[in-house]
C-alpha cells in the first residue's frame, strides 16, 4: 500500500516546487501506474493537512510537510510477493491507495469454527472478529491551523464542504448473490462493537479463509469502491429468474489492512448511516421513512439545542431497536442481537426476511453525489491562487480571517456590457431590466422576488443579451423545473434555432456532446453575409435602444416635473383655502405686495424688540436701546407697510415705538411675509405650468413609447438570429484544424488502452482550447450536479454563471459551477424552500473544528445553515440584492396571503385578472368549505382527515367530471400520506384523461416548487385530533416558507377544505391569515367613492353632473386607476396630486410602465394637469365625453365567457 503521507516521499528537499506532471513520472516510475492514478486523491489530502501548497500550478512542501517527510516510512513495493502486512482499505480520508500485486490465496489459513451456526443448510463456518476501541486525539479531530490567507481559507472550505457532502447522503447498497465471496464476504460479531460517542473507532480482526481470496484481492484493486461492514441484513434467496440478494440495513464505513491470515478493520461510525437503497423501497412515503429514522435515534426533535446528541451519529443499539419494531415479522428464526451475529454459510440456501448477520462488503460511498466530490477534489489539488481568483468563486469566498478582500477586476468584460444596454428579448418590467443591467455590470448579482415576480423571465433576457454582448454563460438549477422555465422560452425567440443548449434533453434523453458540437461546427457552410447582416441589425437596434432611452427620459423630466408642481401645487391650496378670494387674487397679482428687501428690514428690527426682561429697570433701558438703535428705520419703511396693509384689509395705530404697536406691526408684516411667499409659490407654479405645457404630453410619449417597444420585439429576434449565424462565419482555416484536433482528442480519452498521464495530457489540451468552442456555443443550461457530463473543469471557461432557485441549493454543489465562470449572478427567494440535508448537527461542528473554521467570522459558510442564496445575498461583493416586486401570477386576493404573511406588504401585484381561469360560477381568489371533521395519525407519521379527502374528492368531481373545467387543477396539503390517500381517490374515480388534462397532481409543498396550476384545493388536517408530531408541522413558525410555496400555487382560485373555526381560535399566523382573507369580502366596492385627492373628487362630481357614472380608483392590471370608464375602457388620470401617494417606493418614471400595462390590456389613457381641471373644468369634462363618444363606437363592453374572467 502507498498511504497517503507516503506520498510526501516524491518531493526531494533540494527542489523548490514540482509539478503535476514531474509528480506523475517520478510516482511512476518509483512505485507504479496504480500509484500515479491516485497521486490528486492524495494531494487533496496532503492539502487539506497543510502539509503541501499550491503556488502558480506547483506544489511546493510546507514546514509541517517537511517535518511529516522525515517521519514516514518508505513504501515497501512487491509486484511479485505478497509482503507481511499490506493495507486494502480505503483510508479515513476517502483517498485510495492500494497495493497492486495479486494476494496469494493459498497463504489464508481457515480458522477452527466457533460457537455460532450458519444461516442456511451446508454452510462453513469460521471464528469471530476481535474488537478493540480507540478514539481520535484532539489532534486528529480538529487539527491547529495556521494564521490564514486569502486562498487558505478557500481551501480548507472546499476540503470542508467535500467531507460534508460525503457526509449528507446515505450510503446505498445492493449486493447480488453471484458476487458472494467477491464483493462482500460474511463476518461474525461476539462483542459490542459498536461506537458509544463521535469520535471514537472502532477496530475490528476478521479471519480470513481460503474461498475469500476474490474478495480480497478485489479490496486490493478497488479504485472507485470503498470498504463497509453492513448489518443487519435483509435477504432474498435466489430463484430461477434472480441470483439473489442482501440489502444491509445499517452502513458503517472501514479502511482495512491485511495481518497474514486477518483482515484489521477499522470502523467508522461517525459516517455510520442506515441504507439509503433500503430505507426508499422499504418505506413507500418520506413520513414513514421519517418515523423510521426517529425510532432509530437518527431523528432527535432536540438537534438544534446546539448539544451532540445521539442523534447526531447512528448508536447501533437504537438502530435495532427501530428495526425490530418496524420490521419485526421478517426477523428470520431469532431476535437480532448484534453482539452474536451469525454467519451466512451457503447463499443458495438462505431464507428470506431480516436475518442477525453481518458482511464486509464493497461499494461506492456516494452515488448521487460522487461526480461533485471528484470535482470539488480536483480543484482542491490543482487550482493555482491566480486560477481562484479568477472565477466567480473569489466574489463570494474572496476573504481573509477579517472579511473580504479586493475582488478581481472585470477586465474581461467588453465595452458593451459596461454600458449595460439592455435588449429586450422578451416582454420586462422596470425592475426586471433593472435587474439584467446590474447582471451585465457587476462581478456578482443577487435577484430576489416572491412567487410570480418573473425572475425566470430575468434570466431568459440577461442570457439573451449576454448571448448578443459576445459572452458565454452556464444557466443552472437544481431544479429541473427551473431549466423547463427558461429554456423553451428563450429557444422560442429564434424559430428553428437552438440559443440555450442543454447536455441531456429530459424529454427524449438524447445527449448533445461536445463532439456533436465540433462535427455540426465543422459541417456548417461559410455564411457569407453573416457579418452583414450581423452589423446591420446591430445598428438598426442601437437606433431603437436610442430612441426608447430618450423616450425615457422624457417621461423622468415630465415625472419631475409633475411631483414638484403637484406639492406645489398642494401647498398652495392648502395655504389658500382659508384665505378670501379676493386676498387670493391680490396674492396672485403681487402688486400690493411690498418688496422683499422691505419685508426683511421691518422682521430684523421687529425681531429684537424686548418683549419682557426681569428687572423692570432693565426691560426699560432695553426698550430705550431698541427705540434708539432699530426705530428710525422701522418707521421709514411703516408707509410702504401700510399702504400693503390697507389693500389688504388690514389697518395699523398711530405708530409709535410702544408694545401695542409693535405687536400690531409685527402681526401684519408676518401676513405679508406670508403673502410673499404664496405669491413666490404662485410665480413658480406658473413656471412650472409653462414649462409642463412645453413638454411632450406623456399619451404621445407613450404611444411612441409603444411603437418603439413594438419595433425592438420585433428586430431583436434578428440581431440573436444574427449572432447565431455570425458564430461560424469568424472562423479562421487553424481554428478549424483545432476543433478537428479536439474532436480526436475527444475520441481518444475514452480509450481505456491509453496511459492515465496521456490522457490527462489530451484532456488538458482540450480543456487550453475550449474557448474556441465556447464561443460557437456561449449559452449552455445543465442541471448544477450535471455540469461535469458536458463542461470541462477549468477555470473562468465561461463569462457567467445563472443559478437559478439558489436558495434550494447547497453551497458545496455550485463551487464546480463557480469555479468555470468568471462572474456570477444567483437567483432566489429566501421565503421559499431550503436545502434538506441528511447530516446533523454534532458532525458538522465535528468537520468544521477539524477544517479550523469554527469561528463567528466564518460562520457565514455554514454547509446546514446557509444556502447559496444566503451565502451571496451576505457577502458585500454583491450589494443590495435587486428585488422583484411587481407580481404577475395570482389573483390579487391570493398574492395577499403571501404579502402579509412573508413579503412584509412589498410586493405589487399587477396581476391581469382577465387572463386567469377560474371554474364558471365561481369567483376568483380565496375559498373555504367548512369541513369538521377528526385527524389521524398514521403509521408512517403525519396524519389524515378522511372528512377533508372526501371534500376535496367530492369537489375534484365536481370540477372534472361535472363542469368539464377546462383549466389546471391541484390539491396540496401539508402531509404526504393525506396527499397520497387524495390522489387515489382522483385515480380511483374519475377517468384518466380528464386528469392528465388537468395536469392534475396531488403532493405537499416540496412537490409544487416552482409549478403552478389555475385552481389549487387545499387540504390543511388542521382539525381535532391532530398528532403532536403533525400538529408542530402544521402551526410551527418554521414551516412558514411551505405554506407561503403552497398557497402561492394557485392563480385564479385557492379553495380550502378544513376547520375554519378552529384555524380562526388558533394562535398560528398563517392559519388565521388565511381563514381571515377567506372571510375579506371583495376588496373593491363600486358603490363606495373613493379619492386620494382634492381634483379627483371635484372632477368625479362635474362627471356625474354631466350624467357620467365613473368608478373611482378602479383595480386593473394590479394598478389603481384614477377614474375609470369600464365599459369604454377609458382610464382618467388626475396629475400633479400624486407625489404623496409613492408609499412603495415606485419611482414615478414607472408610470411610464404603469401606463404601458393598461394600455395593454385594451384601455386608453386620459391625463389632466391640476391647473387644467381649476382653469377649466368644464372643457375638460368636454374632452371626456368627446373621448367616451368615439370609445363607445368601437369598444365592446366587459363580459364573461366560459368561465374565464375576461376583465375585473
Amino acid at each position: 500500500m502507498i498511504d497517503d503521507y507516503q506520498y510526501l516521499l516524491l518531493w526531494d528537499d533540494r527542489q523548490s516546487a514540482q509539478s503535476l506532471d514531474a509528480l506523475e513520472d517520478v510516482c511512476r516510475r518509483q512505485w507504479g501506474p496504480d500509484a500515479a492514478a491516485h497521486l490528486s486523491d492524495a494531494l487533496s489530502v496532503l492539502l487539506a493537512g497543510r502539509y503541501i501548497r499550491s503556488e502558480g500550478g506547483h506544489w511546493r512542501l510546507t514546514d509541517a510537510g517537511l517535518r511529516k517527510q522525515r517521519s514516514v516510512p518508505r513504501p515497501a513495493i512487491r509486484r511479485q510477493q505478497k509482503p507481511h502486512t499490506q493495507a486494502v482499505g480505503p483510508s479515513v480520508e476517502g483517498s485510495s491507495a492500494r497495493e497492486s500485486g495479486a494476494v496469494n490465496a493459498s497463504a489464508i489459513e481457515p480458522l477452527q469454527p466457533q460457537r455460532p451456526t450458519p444461516l442456511a443448510p451446508s454452510g462453513e463456518t469460521f471464528g469471530p472478529a476481535a474488537v478493540r476501541r480507540n478514539h481520535k486525539s484532539a489532534r486528529e479531530a480538529s487539527p491547529r491551523p495556521r494564521p490564514p490567507s486569502e486562498c487558505d481559507v478557500l481551501r480548507r472550505l472546499i476540503a470542508y464542504y467535500i467531507d460534508c457532502v460525503r457526509l449528507d447522503e446515505r450510503p446505498s447498497a445492493v449486493l447480488y448473490g453471484n458476487d458472494y465471496n467477491r464483493q462482500f464476504i460474511s463476518i461474525s460479531l461476539h462483542e459490542a462493537w459498536w461506537a458509544e460517542r463521535l469520535g471514537e473507532t472502532i477496530e475490528i480482526t476478521v479471519p480470513l479463509r481460503p474461498a475469500q481470496s476474490d474478495f480480497v484481492r478485489n479490496l486490493a484493486r478497488a479504485q472507485q469502491e470503498d470498504l463497509f461492514v453492513g448489518y443487519p441484513l435483509f435477504a432474498l434467496p435466489p430463484d430461477a429468474d434472480r441470483s439473489g440478494l442482501i440489502v444491509p440495513m445499517c452502513c458503517i464505513p472501514a479502511t482495512a489492512e491485511q495481518e497474514d491470515t486477518t483482515l484489521r478493520v477499522t470502523l467508522d461510525f461517525d459516517e455510520a448511516d442506515v441504507n439509503g437503497d433500503w430505507l426508499q423501497k422499504q418505506f413507500r412515503t418520506g413520513e414513514e421513512r421519517r418515523a423510521f429514522l426517529r425510532a432509530c435515534g437518527l431523528i432527535d426533535p432536540e438537534e438544534d439545542s446546539g448539544e451532540e446528541t445521539p442523534a447526531d451519529f447512528l448508536r447501533l443499539p437504537d438502530a435495532i431497536s427501530g428495526i425490530t419494531t418496524f420490521c419485526g415479522r421478517a426477523l428470520v428464526d431469532q431476535p437480532l442481537d448484534p453482539q452474536w451475529t451469525r454467519p451466512i454459510g451457503d447463499f443458495a440456501a438462505i431464507a428470506k426476511g431480516v436475518h442477525n448477520a453481518a458482511v464486509l462488503y464493497l461499494g461506492r460511498r456516494l452515488v448521487y453525489n460522487a461526480g461533485l466530490v471528484s470535482e470539488l477534489r480536483r480543484i482542491l489539488a490543482s487550482a493555482s491562487d491566480e486560477d481562484l481568483k479568477k472565477t466567480a468563486l473569489w466574489h463570494i469566498f474572496g476573504t481573509g480571517s477579517n472579511g473580504p478582500q479586493t475582488t478581481a477586476p472585470l477586465t474581461e468584460q467588453p465595452p458593451s456590457s459596461r454600458e449595460a444596454a439592455v435588449v429586450p428579448f422578451l416582454p420586462v418590467n422596470y425592475e426586471q431590466e433593472q435587474a439584467v443591467r446590474t447582471s451585465l455590470q457587476s462581478g456578482l448579482t443577487v435577484i430576489t422576488g416572491p412567487p410570480g415576480t418573473g425572475k425566470s423571465q430575468v434570466a431568459a433576457n440577461l442570457l439573451a443579451n449576454l448571448a448578443v454582448s459576445g459572452q458565454s454563460a452556464i444557466f443552472a438549477s437544481r431544479n429541473h423545473k427551473a431549466l423547463d422555465a427558461v429554456v423553451p422560452r428563450l429557444n422560442e425567440i429564434v424559430p428553428n434555432e437552438t440559443i440555450l443548449f442543454r447536455t441531456k434533453n429530459p424529454d427524449t434523453g438524447e445527449e448533445f456532446t461536445w463532439r456533436n458540437a465540433i462535427n455540426q461546427i465543422l459541417a456548417a457552410p461559410v455564411d457569407a453575409g453573416a457579418e452583414v447582416d450581423h452589423t446591420y441589425a446591430s445598428a438598426e437596434i442601437h437606433d431603437w435602444l436610442g430612441r426608447r432611452n430618450s423616450l425615457l427620459e422624457v417621461a423622468e423630466t415630465w415625472t419631475v416635473l409633475e411631483r414638484e408642481l403637484g406639492q406645489a401645487q398642494r401647498t398652495w391650496d392648502d395655504k389658500t383655502s382659508s384665505l378670501p378670494s379676493a386676498v387670493v387674487d391680490l396674492v396672485r397679482l403681487g402688486e400690493h405686495l411690498p418688496a422683499g428687501d422691505v419685508l426683511r428690514e421691518m422682521e430684523s428690527g421687529l425681531g429684537v424688540y424686548p418683549a419682557a426682561e426681569r428687572s423692570r429697570w432693565g426691560l426699560w433701558l432695553l426698550r430705550l436701546w431698541w427705540r434708539l438703535r432699530h426705530w428710525p428705520a422701522v418707521r421709514s419703511r411703516l408707509p410702504a407697510i401700510e399702504q400693503s396693509a390697507a389693500a389688504f384689509g388690514m389697518a395699523l395705530p398711530p405708530p409709535e415705538p410702544t408694545p401695542p404697536f409693535v405687536e400690531s406691526l409685527r402681526a401684519v408684516v408676518s401676513t405679508l411675509c406670508g403673502h410673499a411667499a404664496l405669491h413666490e409659490l404662485h410665480s413658480r407654479i406658473t413656471q412650472l405650468q409653462t414649462q409642463a405645457g412645453s413638454l411632450r404630453p406623456l399619451t404621445d410619449v407613450l404611444q411612441e413609447m409603444e411603437l418603439v417597444l413594438e419595433r425592438l420585439r420585433e428586430r431583436a429576434p434578428g440581431l440573436l438570429h444574427a449572432c447565431l449565424r455570425r458564430r461560424f462565419s469568424h472562423l479562421a482555416p487553424q481554428e478549424r484544424q483545432r476543433l478537428l484536433q479536439m474532436r480526436n482528442t475527444l475520441d481518444h480519452t475514452r480509450d481505456t488502452a491509453i496511459g492515465e498521464g496521456t490522457r490527462i495530457r489530451w484532456q488538458r489540451l482540450f480543456q487550453d482550447q475550449f474557448d474556441l468552442l465556447i464561443r460557437c456555443f456561449p449559452l449552455w443550461a445543465v442541471p448544477s450536479l450535471s455540469a461535469r457530463h458536458g463542461l470541462p473543469l477549468a477555470p473562468a471557461i465561461a463569462d457567467a454563471a445563472v443559478l437559478d432557485e439558489a436558495s434550494q441549493c447547497d453551497v458545496a454543489s455550485a463551487i464546480p459551477l463557480l469555479y468555470r465562470t468568471k462572474r456570477a449572478v444567483i437567483i432566489g427567494d429566501p421565503n421559499q424552500l431550503r436545502p434538506v440535508h441528511n447530516m446533523k448537527p454534532g458532525r458538522n461542528r465535528q468537520l468544521l473544528r477539524k477544517h479550523g473554521l469554527l469561528t463567528p467570522s466564518l460562520a457565514q459558510f455554514d454547509f446546514l445553515q446557509s444556502s447559496l442564496y444566503d451565502l451571496a445575498a451576505a457577502t458585500p461583493k454583491a450589494g443590495e440584492p435587486v428585488l422583484l416586486r411587481d407580481h404577475f401570477r395570482c389573483h390579487p386576493d391570493i398574492a395577499a396571503y403571501c404579502n402579509s404573511l412573508v413579503y412584509k406588504g412589498q410586493l405589487r401585484v399587477l396581476t391581469d385578472e382577465s387572463r386567469l381561469r377560474r371554474p364558471k360560477g365561481r369567483k376568483a381568489g380565496i375559498a373555504w368549505t367548512e369541513v369538521t371533521g377528526a385527524a389521524e395519525a398514521v403509521t408512517a407519521g403525519g396524519a389524515i382527515c378522511q372528512e377533508e379527502i372526501g371534500a376535496v374528492g367530492r369537489e375534484l368531481n365536481r370540477l372534472l367530471v361535472e363542469d368539464r373545467f377546462s383549466g389546471t387543477v391541484g390539491v396540496v396539503t401539508p402531509f404526504r400520506e393525506q396527499a397520497n390517500r387524495i390522489r387515489d381517490w382522483a385515480e380511483s374515480n374519475i377517468p384518466a384523461d380528464l386528469l392528465r388534462k388537468a395536469d392534475f397532481i396531488a403532493a405537499t409543498a416540496d412537490g409544487f416548487q416552482g409549478d403552478q396550476r389555475d385552481v389549487i384545493l387545499c387540504s390543511p388536517v388542521y382539525q381535532p385530533g391532530l398528532p403532536r408530531g403533525a400538529e408542530w408541522y402544521v402551526t410551527s413558525k418554521d414551516t412558514r416558507n411551505l405554506w407561503n410555496v403552497a398557497i402561492s400555487r394557485a392563480q385564479a382560485l385557492l379553495h380550502v377544505f378544513g376547520n375554519r373555526q378552529m384555524c380562526l381560535q388558533s394562535d398560528v399566523n398563517h392559519l388565521v391569515l388565511l381563514a381571515k382573507l377567506s372571510l375579506t369580502p371583495p376588496s373593491y366596492d363600486p358603490g363606495k367613492p373613493v379619492f386620494e385627492s382634492m381634483w379627483e373628487r371635484r372632477l368625479y362630481d362635474a362627471l356625474v353632473a354631466v350624467g357620467l357614472a365613473p368608478f373611482t380608483q378602479y383595480p386593473l392590471a394590479g394598478c389603481r386607476l384614477d377614474l375609470a370608464f369600464r365599459d369604454a375602457r377609458l382610464d382618467v388620470e388626475v396629475d400633479g396630486e400624486r407625489f404623496h401617494r409613492d408609499a412603495q417606493g415606485r419611482r414615478k418614471a414607472e408610470d411610464l410602465w404603469r401606463d404601458l400595462a393598461i394600455r395593454g390590456a385594451g384601455w386608453t389613457v386620459m391625463r389632466f394637469w391640476v391647473y387644467e381641471l381649476r382653469e377649466d373644468m368644464a372643457g375638460c369634462v368636454r374632452k371626456i365625453q368627446d373621448r367616451l363618444t368615439s370609445l363607445s363606437e368601437r369598444v365592446t363592453p366587459c363580459r364573461e365567457e366560459d368561465g374565464t374572467v375576461t376583465d375585473a
